[in-house]
């Protein structure tokens, strides 16, 4: 007779000997050897149950398969900051070059689980690489394998001591949680802040920074709108880092991370810098128009009184008239002046009103006979005979 777990209870054993026939039963049978039958039941009963209970408490073995993950390896590169960055040209972007950097810094014969590199990635602006990799693994223990692989790759890099040229810092590896963004936005460069869209329920600032921690320092994480102030859900968080590496490697493994159902959609946040001495130049208009004013009138004479000064001393010397250079008036006297003997000079001569003026000859003599201190400036309309006066003034000082 078979005993099923869920029917061997009280009320099985008692249908089990009412069902037995008493008359089968010897008359000189002893009442002891019924009781005793009824502890064989129970025993039979027990035993039953335990080996049902062995049966179902018995793990199923699951069989290792093949899976792949991804693993972002960080100061690659130089950082692209801006267009005018040009440190990305000196490093060469290609399949060779990732390849040695990246078995460079993973061991992959040293590393167990039939571990592989499948596809390496390469994020010129951020710095760093994408490497998926496979390894053998059971699902339920795909992550916790995942992350053993990731700590033996960091360890290798300690232990090698392998550093970036560029910036002689140590390459760290990090396991990708997410789905990178893989874009080639020209506008877009890496900084400090990370803008943390949330798809779905809010995350608490204490999540968040479990989350981005082992990335790097943080500065300051803002969780907008304001959950104290506003009565909107909150939307979105801005989290500084304290250094662009430190951010660049939380968005590459962060975005599109799953936390509670909620999906983080990552993207780099241009910082605002205010100019304070603009603010303060703005709000106090009655000490900046002055001061302006000032400095503009200072300039104007800082630049134009040496151009007057300039101009007004060759009016005085002469300094761009031919006739006080000697070889124009060799010139002249060798060509113009023997065409034409009674040419301009006679015709200045006795044009002039002033040339035969004795007193303001002698005037003008005993003015320039005094100390260099000052100058003399002889004005008239045009054709006065200016120049003739000065002329026959200084005929006896050449």
């Amino acid at each position: 007779m078979l005993l099923s777990r869920l029917g061997v209870n009280t009320t099985i054993r008692r249908e089990f000997l009412k069902r037995t026939s008493v008359s089968l039963l010897p008359r000189n049978y002893n009442i002891t050897k019924i009781r005793t039958f009824k502890s064989t039941v129970k025993l039979y009963e027990e035993e039953l149950t335990q080996t049902v209970k062995v049966s179902t408490e018995a793990p199923i073995t699951q069989m290792a398969r093949e899976q792949s993950a991804q693993l972002y390896l960080n100061n690659v590169f130089p950082l692209k900051m801006n267009s005018l960055d040009i440190r990305s040209y000196f490093f060469r972007n290609s399949k060779q070059f990732l390849e040695k950097k990246a078995h460079e810094a993973i061991p992959s014969n040293d590393l167990p689980y039939n571990f592989a590199i499948k596809e390496i990635l390469a994020r010129t602006k951020d710095g760093g690489a994408i490497v998926t990799f496979s390894f053998k693994s059971t699902d339920s223990s795909k992550p916790q394998v995942a992350r053993d692989i990731v700590e033996r790759v960091n360890d290798y890099i300690v232990k090698q001591n392998i550093v970036a040229k560029f910036n002689f810092r140590t390459v760290r590896a990090f396991l990708v949680k997410g789905s990178p963004f893989m874009e080639d936005l020209i506008a877009r460069y890496p900084t400090q802040r990370l803008r943390i869209e949330f798809r779905g329920e809010p995350v608490s600032v204490e999540k968040l920074y479990k989350l981005l921690r082992p990335y790097g320092r943080i500065f300051d994480i803002s969780i907008y709108p304001n959950p104290h102030v506003s009565k909107d859900p909150a939307r979105y968080a801005i989290a500084q880092f304290t250094r662009v590496r430190y951010a660049t490697s939380a968005r590459n493994c962060l975005h599109g991370h799953i936390v509670n159902d909620t999906r983080l959609n990552i993207l780099y946040e241009r910082q605002l810098r205010t100019n304070v001495v603009k603010e303060w130049l703005v709000s106090h208009p009655r000490i900046t128009v002055p001061v302006f004013a000032a400095t503009l009138a200072g300039v104007t004479y800082i630049v134009f009184d040496p151009i007057r000064v300039f101009f007004i001393t060759s009016k005085a010397t002469q300094r761009f008239n031919p006739q006080e250079y000697a070889l124009y008036r060799w010139l002249r006297s060798e060509t113009w002046a023997k065409l034409m003997p009674t040419g301009a000079g006679a015709h200045v001569e006795g044009s002039s009103i002033w040339a035969h003026d004795e007193e303001k000859t002698e005037k003008l003599k005993s003015w320039l006979a005094e100390r260099p201190e000052t100058f003399v400036l002889v004005t008239g309309h045009k054709g006065s005979g200016k120049s003739a006066l000065v002329k026959s003034a200084i005929t006896d000082r050449k």
